[in-house]
């Protein structure tokens, strides 16, 4: 609990005490070399390791990473990975691009590498509205704190895995790592998040083959064009019984009269 004071207008102030986020510096060691240092909610770290290793293209499954150790108290992530080090030196040099993601998040992925075609998936308006609410109501650290994110893995509006996090790209790479450490086959999964929609959030969306994204609010410019390319289907603004399609539009399985009325706004 943090203390502070609220104003109110025509009330003045009083004194009170609510929960916060919580955030703290993450750095990680990959066989005994430090690699990069994230900003991240301190929950499933195991799963954020995992998850950022597998979304950043450095380990293709479980089979290889040999050890992982979190220590929460030293703000250091180890690992020790089976891949040969001539190939893990390649891997580690790979151009790093920051995200526009808060907490000065660090991406690794090259739009070049995920133009592999993704599995197309039909879905319907009310599963988009569904699998939102749902959404919402897991979403426990947000309504207790506020400024957190959600992000989920959804079989259309069931949800698989649900992380929260600070950091948007923290919270996919936790339910990526816990979907991966459950077995969970991730292809073909929506991914569903309660923010903004980046270039690099498309890409993990990529690397995963989720041919849906949905978002409570806006994608960006860039993450538009990398569905657009790839073929997900991209949702966004998806509040109440209204969402936006940016990409994809096809997969939307609509009635007849209301595809009749395609492209009568402009």
């Amino acid at each position: 609990m943090v203390n502070y004071y609220k104003y109110m207008a025509g009330q003045g102030v009083i004194e009170d005490a609510k929960a916060v986020p919580v955030e703290v510096p993450l750095t990680f060691y990959i066989n005994g070399n430090q690699w990069v240092t994230l900003m991240a909610t301190p929950t499933k770290l195991n799963f954020l390791a995992i998850g950022f290793l597998y979304t950043s293209g450095i380990i293709g499954s479980l089979d290889d990473l040999l050890y992982l150790r979190v220590c929460e108290e030293d703000s250091v992530i180890e690992v020790m990975l089976t891949i040969p080090e001539q190939d893990l030196v390649q891997l580690l040099s790979k151009p790093r691009s920051i995200t526009s993601g808060c907490g000065g998040g660090v991406s690794f992925a090259i739009l070049d590498e995920y133009s592999m075609p993704i599995s197309q998936s039909k879905l319907r308006p009310e599963d988009v509205i569904s699998v939102m609410h749902n959404l919402h109501l897991a979403s426990e650290n947000y309504r207790e704190t506020g400024g957190i994110h959600t992000c989920a893995l959804s079989q259309k509006d069931d949800l698989l895995v649900v992380a929260e996090d600070v950091g948007r790209h923290n919270a996919v790479d936790k339910i990526v790592g816990e979907a991966l450490w459950k077995g969970i086959d991730v292809r073909d999964k929506w991914l569903i998040s309660s923010g903004r929609i980046s270039s690099e959030m498309a890409l993990k969306a990529a690397r995963l083959g989720c041919p849906v994204i949905i978002s409570h609010t806006s994608p960006t410019s860039l993450a538009i064009e990398v569905c657009n390319r790839i073929g997900i289907t991209l949702i966004g603004y998806a509040r109440g019984n209204k969402f936006n399609i940016y990409s994809g539009f096809d997969n939307l399985i609509l009635e007849e009269k209301y595809l009749e009325k395609r492209g009568a706004v402009g």
